[in-house]
């Protein structure tokens, strides 16, 4: 509810940040058009960042801090940066994972299967931790690893809002994949909304039971 009563009074600044969302996603779309192995490399350079800079600012908003426009643009290279650094192990995994299934589908040999299966399995499980990792690590600055260790306890811990951003999110890919600009430019603020909503309660969460566990 209280990311819901967020989301009027600061509307410009939601607005604002979902056009740069639609900016990446116009720019990955031209990227498409020259091969489609550039995609989730144009999804993460192009989309993530300033993704990810409107979900941090929701977090500042669900806990009362200020975040307007000015800070928004004033935020977006550092945590471009920071949010590039932080996603590139699962970025990496993925890519990597794309090109044994491409040379699995191309030889057939049952050899490779283990490994695509394997690469499989780390890649969701590196995306899933990355739901929590990568806006805590650009709100917090903390350390790579720390990041990490936070995100799978988090992810451990309270798995539901986590598989809710990811659900959520995919419902937004597939939507956009069919919207003109005007049209795309109207879900990032509200999925980053819920994604800031949902990784902000799952940590609170996380850390109650973890101060529960040591208090006995």
């Amino acid at each position: 509810m209280k990311g819901l009563r967020a989301i009027w009074p600061n509307l410009p600044v939601l607005l604002a940040g979902s056009v740069l969302v639609g900016l990446g996603w116009s720019a990955t779309r031209v990227v498409a058009g020259l091969s489609g192995w550039l995609i989730p490399i144009a999804v993460w350079l192009f989309v993530l960042p300033p993704l990810i800079t409107l979900v941090v600012g929701c977090r500042q908003l669900l806990r009362d801090e200020h975040f307007g426009i000015g800070t928004l643009f004033r935020a977006l290279p550092s945590n471009a940066g920071r949010t590039i650094m932080i996603s590139a192990g699962p970025m990496l995994m993925v890519v990597l994972t794309l090109i044994g299934w491409h040379a699995w589908r191309l030889s057939g040999s049952a050899l490779l299967l283990p490994s695509f299966v394997a690469g499989c399995l780390l890649s969701a499980a590196a995306l899933l931790a990355g739901v929590v990792a990568v806006p805590y690590g650009v709100l917090t600055r903390v350390p790579g690893k720390e990041t990490w260790l936070v995100a799978a306890f988090v992810l451990s811990r309270q798995p539901i809002p986590v598989l809710a951003v990811v659900a959520a999110t995919a419902l937004g890919v597939w939507a956009a994949a069919y919207l003109s600009f005007a049209l795309i430019i109207l879900l990032p603020g509200p999925l980053a909304m819920i994604w800031a909503a949902a990784v902000e309660q799952a940590t609170v969460n996380s850390k109650k039971t973890l101060v529960s566990k040591g208090t006995r």
